[in-house]
């Protein structure tokens, strides 16, 4: 449980636990504590909206030249597309969860030359989901990292900018995955589901319990 409440007679629920946070020394940019409270001390009424747009799956060709662009870009007076802005004039951008599957590459190396995110989904996503939570060490190794060089060979994006990871089926095995991934070089994850949505949880580090 990790939740610093011993719940089995031999105490096996409080091993191998993070440590709990300590906001003083858990500070941004390097780490922060799993918590509802904003980033910097803002107030609500200094927050901006925010609206986050991820693409979980294969990028084909039709989904690039009939979707995406018309979500991510604007025809301007001149009858050309051109690439949306937020109020503050920074591009709107996406991130892509992309496994290999049906994948086209160029598409890939549109949308991040267009300033998209790409992210690696694994390569094959097989089923069953339960396959990811069981999976060897070598195995996720081998679906996440290899997609990342599959982006870097094939899409031309350099392996460096491939930061980001989400499990199929958002499946895991819990901290070996988060201890993968960060030996495999991954700097974020997005798998991990909260019900901690009344307030929601602003992005944590995992450098120690989450709440």
């Amino acid at each position: 449980m990790c939740n610093g409440v011993i719940d089995c007679n031999n105490g096996e629920d409080e091993e191998g636990c993070a440590p709990i946070c300590d906001p003083n020394a858990c500070r941004l940019p390097d780490c922060k504590c799993s918590s509802p409270d904003a980033p910097g001390n803002l107030q609500i009424n200094e927050i901006p909206q925010l609206v986050m747009i991820g693409w979980d799956g294969a990028l084909r060709v039709e989904d690039y030249n009939h979707l995406l662009q018309q979500i991510l870009k604007k025809v301007n007076a001149q009858r050309q597309r051109e690439p949306r802005t937020n109020p503050n004039g920074c591009p709107l951008t996406a991130t892509f969860f992309t496994s290999h599957q049906f994948t086209d590459y160029a598409a890939v190396q549109s949308m991040y030359a267009e300033g998209n995110e790409i992210a690696s989904f694994s390569i094959t996503k097989q089923l069953p989901s339960e396959y990811w939570a069981q999976a060897s060490d070598a195995e996720l190794s081998a679906e996440y990292a290899g997609q990342r060089a599959m982006f870097s060979r094939f899409s031309g994006i350099p392996a460096s900018a491939i930061k980001g990871v989400r499990s199929a089926y958002l499946q895991t095995k819990g901290s070996d995955f988060v201890n993968l991934i960060k030996d495999d070089g991954f700097t974020w994850d997005s798998s991990y589901p909260t019900d901690k949505i009344d307030p929601p949880l602003w992005p944590y580090t995992f450098d120690s319990q989450s709440t």
